[in-house]
């Protein structure tokens, strides 16, 4: 099922978008306040702060650093063309486990960078949006460990990609408050070291996110 997800985003992506191009084409004066033109009207831009919670998809992740992950980040989104908004977001994922066979203390710390665009169309109090753009993932994954054949510490990054459903709620002229779901999707693959006994495992950093968010429009 999760597997479907970013295809049926993808899909609502192209379905708002084609919406946003017809009523933008009819819109007299987006955001007026007028009902009988342009209704909904057009985006807000918003600087956001959220908070999530966060299930990897792959099985290993889980039986190592548990099923129940958080996630804290920041994203802004610039409003333009009336139904349509880029975004930039920074989020910050981490965890504590053990190793699997040994059972030794690691930690794993995720840095997400995603820039795309959203769909979106804003009502009297509520924004809903769909978006899609890449993800710049940054992993970092300590181990505490005293086998001489293990690395302490692994670092890379990998390029994926990020599927984007929600909705902003506005509280006043200022403030609102938001409920979101983003899928991201990125695997790394690690060269075989034929000179070492270790054998190692590609790492899928698909997820499944489920938060909430405090925006400040602007």
């Amino acid at each position: 099922m999760l597997k479907q997800f970013p295809y049926k985003i993808l899909l609502l992506f192209c379905l708002m978008l084609s919406y946003g191009e017809v009523k933008a084409a009819g819109c007299c004066n987006p955001c007026t306040d007028d009902p009988d033109c342009c209704n909904p009207c057009g985006a807000k831009s918003v600087i956001e702060f959220r908070g999530a919670y966060l299930r990897p998809d792959s099985s290993n992740l889980r039986d190592i650093y548990g099923q129940a992950w958080f996630d804290f980040g920041i994203e802004g989104n610039a409003a333009f063309y009336n139904y349509y908004m880029l975004f930039l977001g920074l989020d910050y994922t981490f965890n504590d486990g053990e190793s699997l066979g040994e059972r030794e203390p690691t930690q794993i710390s995720i840095f997400p960078l995603t820039v795309g665009l959203k769909a979106t169309v804003r009502y009297d109090y509520f924004q809903p949006y769909v978006g899609i753009g890449p993800a710049f993932i940054w992993t970092w994954i300590e181990n505490d460990t005293y086998n001489p054949a293990l690395d302490r510490n692994v670092n890379f990054f990998t390029v994926g990609g990020i599927v984007k459903v929600g909705s902003y709620f506005f509280v006043n002229d200022v403030v609102s408050l938001s409920i979101f779901l983003d899928y991201t999707f990125a695997r790394k693959k690690f060269s075989s070291c034929s000179t070492s006994n270790v054998e190692r495992h590609n790492i899928t950093l698909n997820n499944l996110k489920v938060g909430a968010g405090l925006g400040v429009y602007f």
